[in-house]
């Protein structure tokens, strides 16, 4: 992800390798499934859950800005 970058989760999201959000400031990734969705256990500067269900984490989370659970 680049600098100021926003990336919309609408779906599953599956990590092949590293995924780290963190590095190029300040990039949010959005979880906004309407439904039950999984949160990849990784690094996010700004994490926001949005819309209906239950958001699980899939493993130990780190978010090293902003959280907003919705």
């Amino acid at each position: 992800m680049g600098t100021n970058s926003v990336l919309k989760i609408a779906n599953t999201f599956t990590v092949d390798g590293t995924f780290n959000s963190s590095p190029l400031v300040p990039n949010t990734v959005i979880y906004n499934k309407n439904g039950n969705q999984n949160i990849a256990a990784e690094t996010y500067y700004n994490l926001i859950l949005a819309e209906g269900g239950t958001k699980t984490m899939a493993g130990s989370v780190f978010v090293n800005n902003d959280f907003t659970n919705n």
